[in-house]
């Protein structure tokens, strides 16, 4: 897995094919045990992540990089939305 450019534009790109959204910015992706792929990402200005192609919905203003329970099915996400500080636990089914 890697972070791709292409004219200004970021992406992802696991076993040589390119993930179909591109991003304002993309972050080294992480690589779970189950064999998930996510990344940090940048939206409309807003960071998130995106895993196995696709991009979740939630928007944060600040955001580590993600990190996978040690089975690979959940997200640990750790940011920063408005003014609150974020820290849960997310199942990768739950990221759409």
């Amino acid at each position: 897995a890697a972070v791709v450019k292409d004219r200004g534009v970021w992406g992802i790109a696991v076993d040589g094919r390119a993930w179909p959204t591109r991003f304002e910015m993309a972050w080294d992706p992480v690589i779970a045990a189950s064999g998930s792929v996510a990344a940090k990402v940048e939206v409309d200005g807003a960071y998130t992540y995106a895993v196995d192609g696709r991009v979740w919905a939630e928007r944060f203003d600040e955001l580590f990089a993600p990190v996978f329970d040690p089975d690979g099915n959940k997200l640990l996400v750790r940011g920063v939305q408005g003014h609150e500080a974020v820290r849960q636990v997310v199942p990768l089914d739950q990221i759409r």
